[in-house]
């Protein structure tokens, strides 16, 4: 069949599969954005390639509620996801 089912083996390796990119690509490469196929980039990643990470080895995007632009996209806080959680945090399962 086209689509096969995934084993739980096969979860765990997409999930971290972010954490393994500097084996992907060649020891010259210097930096690696990377994002993921759900995610909508809603301005210019030069700001992003240009940040200064102080010598670690990633940087991400928290999950917070700091910045009242992106609360409408928050989608763990209404409908499904909010009965759902009952009052639990919600977090990326990815990692």
């Amino acid at each position: 069949e086209f689509l096969r089912g995934q084993s739980e083996k096969q979860r765990i390796i997409w999930g971290y599969k972010i954490l393994f990119l500097d084996v992907l690509f060649p020891l010259n490469v210097k930096k690696i954005i990377y994002v993921d196929a759900d995610q909508v980039v809603r301005g210019d990643l030069k700001e992003l390639w240009e940040m200064d990470l102080k010598g670690a080895p990633y940087g991400y995007t928290p999950m917070c509620s700091s910045r009242e632009s992106t609360l409408g996209f928050q989608f763990w806080n209404s409908g499904f996801w909010e009965t759902h959680l009952r009052g639990k945090p919600y977090h990326i399962s990815a990692l």
